[in-house]
C-alpha cells in the first residue's frame, strides 16, 4: 500500500511541478528547493492529494509538514490509517 501511495504522490508532484518522476524520486528536496513549488502549486498539490486519497489536511499540517515527498507520504499514510 505504501508503495502505491508513494507512486501516486510522485505522479501528482511531477504533474503539478512539471518535473520528471525520476527527478522527484531521486531528490530529497524540500518545497523551497523546487523552483515551481510556490504557494499556488502548494495549494494545488494539497487539493489534488486530498481529492485522490479522500482525506483533509489541517492548515497547520499544510504549513509545517507537507513540504517534500517523504513528508507528504507520511502525512497521507497517517491520515488514511486514522480513517479506519
Amino acid at each position: 500500500m505504501k508503495k502505491k501511495i508513494d507512486h501516486k504522490i510522485t505522479s501528482i508532484l511531477s504533474s503539478i511541478l512539471q518535473v520528471s518522476k525520476s527527478k522527484i524520486i531521486q531528490n530529497k528536496k524540500q518545497s523551497k528547493e523546487y523552483l515551481n513549488w510556490d504557494s499556488i502549486n502548494q495549494i494545488k498539490i494539497i487539493l489534488k492529494i486530498e481529492k485522490e486519497f479522500k482525506i483533509k489536511f489541517k492548515s497547520k499540517d499544510v504549513l509545517t509538514t507537507v513540504n517534500n515527498r517523504k513528508k507528504l507520504l507520511d502525512a497521507v499514510l497517517k491520515k488514511i490509517s486514522n480513517k479506519d
